[in-house]
């Protein structure tokens, strides 16, 4: 015989009800199979864990010290069986998630609150990237998934859920010539100094606006991997930003103003993740993400 939990539930319900009849109700098994299993758990252990009496059993010594040992192992099993199911389900576990500056200040904190109302048991690590990783993580695999612009660096093949599409603004410093604008156009931006994102690819071709050029090469003003250190850039007369409509409300500042750009390309806000790389708890944040009201 081998020993298993089932030998050890049958045990502990007839210690704790002391009667075969009892426990075999509670079980709902035969009693005859029942008292064949306790009887075949004392031969193995080689241990008479019942005192038997006309009207019941009751633990011997021994037995009352293997009942505590055998509650907790049914309880461990019955503990990590449970984990497991709740993981499997996406109801607990762990998600890594990233977001780009500038990417999640609008978005973000509205899924991941409403994800923590529905999932409370599914702990969320929140990692901010600066525009040296421009995948937030993701390329790296050091994220499950992250709120980020398109285009992003890297050959990583990223799925993605659209949360918003934001019309893009140039920030000049106060007393730039376009300051008292309410809009300019991307022609009028090509000629002026730019501030840049430090790594070459298609984030950075993007807000250069490289595929307006004709082949020219833009004047980059000065690098900045975060977006503070690039408004400060624009704020010291380094150059312009391109950037979008929220840097009104989250970075309006005095030394600064912002001028709607009439023709140039939406920036695109996602919630994206690698793509074939879905755990159950990723799952259920996407569909909150696809739930999140559309934004223009």
């Amino acid at each position: 015989m081998t020993i298993g939990l089932r030998q050890f539930r049958y045990y502990i319900a007839v210690a704790e009800e002391g009667n075969f009849t009892r426990a075999a109700h509670r079980l709902r098994v035969a009693q005859p199979s029942l008292s064949r299993q306790v009887l075949l758990l004392e031969r193995e252990l080689g241990l008479a864990l019942l005192i038997r009496h006309p009207h019941g059993v009751t633990p011997s010594a021994a037995g009352a010290d293997f009942l505590v040992s055998a509650r907790a192992a049914v309880k461990a099993f019955d503990d990590a069986l449970q984990a497991a199911k709740l993981v499997a389900e996406g109801k607990s576990g762990r998600l890594a998630v990233g977001f780009l500056v500038a990417a999640g200040l609008d978005y973000a904190p509205a899924v991941l609150r409403t994800f923590h109302q529905r999932f409370p048991g599914v702990e969320v690590d929140v990692r901010e990237f600066d525009f040296t990783d421009t995948s937030a993580g993701l390329a790296d695999g050091v994220t499950d998934a992250a709120f980020i612009r398109l285009p992003h660096d890297g050959a990583v093949d990223l799925d993605h859920v659209v949360l918003a599409r934001e019309n893009l603004v140039a920030a000049v410093p106060a007393g730039h010539r376009f300051a008292g604008k309410a809009q300019v156009c991307v022609s009028e931006l090509l000629a002026e100094p730019l501030i840049a994102a430090p790594r070459t690819g298609p984030w950075r071709d993007f807000w250069l606006f490289n595929d307006r050029r004709a082949g020219a090469t833009a004047l980059v003003g000065a690098e900045a991997s975060t977006f503070e250190s690039e408004l400060q850039a624009v704020a010291t007369g380094r150059g312009v930003s391109i950037t979008t409509e929220g840097a009104r409300r989250f970075y309006n500042r005095p030394d600064l103003r912002f001028v709607s750009i009439s023709d140039a390309p939406v920036s695109t806000v996602v919630l994206a993740w690698q793509r074939g790389v879905v755990s159950p708890a990723l799952r259920h944040l996407l569909d909150v993400a696809r739930e999140a009201p559309a934004h223009p």
